[in-house]
């Protein structure tokens, strides 16, 4: 349904019936979680809908509220790709059980070939498969300019949503013994070819390949679900913790940073579309686009998910089907020491494998890592891509407790730059000790909010008294 604003006069409104829920503009945002957050975790936001484009439009208004400068980079998405992609699974594999139920076995080998190629074509080689749905979208980019800074430190979150039958959780086992499972099938069909022309097809072996042929079928039908189930619930996710809370994160960032800029620091915000359709926009834009024109050092920091709790964890590994990266040391090494000097010890990297946009700047060569809020048991948050990942689930002192860490990130990146003479390169993160007492303490103080899950370090870190920000010496507006 098309979005409107309903009143603007005020910050924020929820539009009954259907509407989107909307903020006006014409009341400055600044630091209310809940007017942050009102469009960003309430309303799905699905790649090829007009509901995310108003979110784009959204976003970029309240950055240059903010004194941002803002780009909008349009791009070409395909977002029906993974439906598609679902689809033709399904039609593959019971194709492939026909086949072996009518002894094609050679064509059974080359269907159980063909059904990982196009996984591959799509996930990593990026060759649309409904090129016939083309669907024009865009990526926001927040700059704060400053051609004195020594580095660029660029924060990237994604704005878009996506509804999928099984979460995270019930995804992971059958996304992983994908690759298992389309062995298993090519050697069926392969060695029953062989035996076929040997003429040895026995009546027993003749037995095993159907059975293991209609299992391939059924493996099919679940990765069907898992990819293209989505489009059969009415219930769509409005994409709270995945990842609305974080780009709501980045703009409260946006305007505490406004309030004190890093000066030999520059700061990006990056705000992704596409991300739930394999990366396709963090994948264009950084095919056009780069963080820094004049060498200087770029580390990114991607959010994903987020808000769930104040338990941070950095992802231990992006990949696709065929390539595959570790978080960048130096990045998680600026991390840790961040959460270390907000009192919140050291940050773990967990032994879990994601597609996130951090994928796509590792990629390109950009130290990068992601960062995710845990919730236990499944360090995931659970109901992720579903209807239930909605505004209440969002921790809004958790809230609190990541802008004051990423704030110390950028703090502690300042730092680094300044004390290191134009003209010597910068060691290694992990070869420097550093006080604690040395990293200004946090901005802001603390909001109040409803407390889900708090963990007792990160309310002891917020506990501490902030060093508050004045206007002095503060910029407006930019460009």
């Amino acid at each position: 349904m098309p979005s409107r604003v309903l009143d603007r006069k005020r910050p924020w409104q929820i539009a009954t019936g259907g509407g989107f829920v909307w903020a006006s503009g014409e009341a400055p945002l600044g630091t209310d979680w809940e007017a942050l957050l009102a469009p960003l975790t309430t309303v799905p936001r699905e790649n090829g809908s007009q509901e995310l484009l108003e979110t784009a439009r959204w976003l970029e208004q309240h950055l240059r509220a903010a004194g941002w400068e803002v780009t909008q980079h349009w791009y070409t998405a395909y977002p029906y790709e993974q439906r598609i992609l679902g689809l033709l699974l399904l039609a593959g594999g019971l194709f492939y059980a026909m086949c072996i139920w009518r002894r094609r076995f050679g064509t059974a080998a080359l269907v159980a070939i063909f059904l990982p190629l196009i996984v591959i074509a799509q996930v990593d080689l990026r060759i649309p498969l409904t090129w016939f749905a083309p669907f024009p979208q865009p990526n926001v980019v927040a700059r704060w300019p400053n051609p004195d800074a020594r580095e660029v430190l660029v924060f990237s979150a994604h704005f878009d949503t996506k509804t999928d039958l099984f979460d995270h959780v019930t995804r992971a086992p059958i996304l992983v013994f994908s690759v298992p499972a389309a062995f298993l099938m090519f050697a069926v069909a392969a060695g029953s070819y062989v035996a076929q022309q040997a003429g040895n097809l026995s009546v027993g072996r003749l037995a095993l390949a159907r059975i293991l042929g209609w299992v391939g079928a059924a493996y099919s039908v679940l990765l069907a679900a898992a990819f293209s189930g989505g489009m059969l619930l009415g219930r769509r996710s409005p994409g709270a913790l995945d990842d609305g809370a974080a780009c709501a994160t980045l703009l409260r960032l946006a305007y505490q940073l406004r309030e004190e800029p890093p000066k030999n620091v520059e700061v990006n915000l990056v705000f992704f579309s596409g991300e739930e359709v394999a990366a396709q926009g963090s994948a264009a834009l950084l095919r056009r686009w780069k963080p820094d024109e004049q060498g200087r050092t770029v580390k990114v920091i991607n959010l994903d998910p987020w808000g769930a709790s104040a338990a941070l964890r950095v992802l231990g590994s992006e990949r696709g089907f065929l390539r595959g990266n570790t978080p960048s040391p130096e990045v998680v090494a600026l991390l840790d020491e961040a959460h270390r000097q907000i009192g919140a010890g050291p940050i773990e990297t967990v032994p879990l494998v994601g597609l996130t946009d951090a994928w796509m700047w590792l990629q390109h060569g950009y130290p990068a890592a992601t960062v995710f809020s845990s919730m236990p048991p499944f360090i995931l948050p659970r109901s992720l891509h579903s209807g239930d990942d909605h505004r209440m689930r969002v921790d809004r002192p958790s809230l609190d407790f990541s802008v004051k860490f990423l704030d110390t990130v950028v703090r502690v990146l300042d730092r680094d730059a300044m004390a290191v003479p134009d003209e010597a390169p910068l060691a290694p993160r992990s070869s420097r000790v550093r006080a604690p007492q040395e990293i200004p303490q946090a901005t802001r103080e603390p909001g109040q909010g409803r407390s889900t899950v708090f963990s007792e370090f990160a309310q002891g870190a917020l506990a501490q008294p902030g060093s508050p920000s004045g206007p002095a010496g503060a910029r407006e507006s930019l460009g």
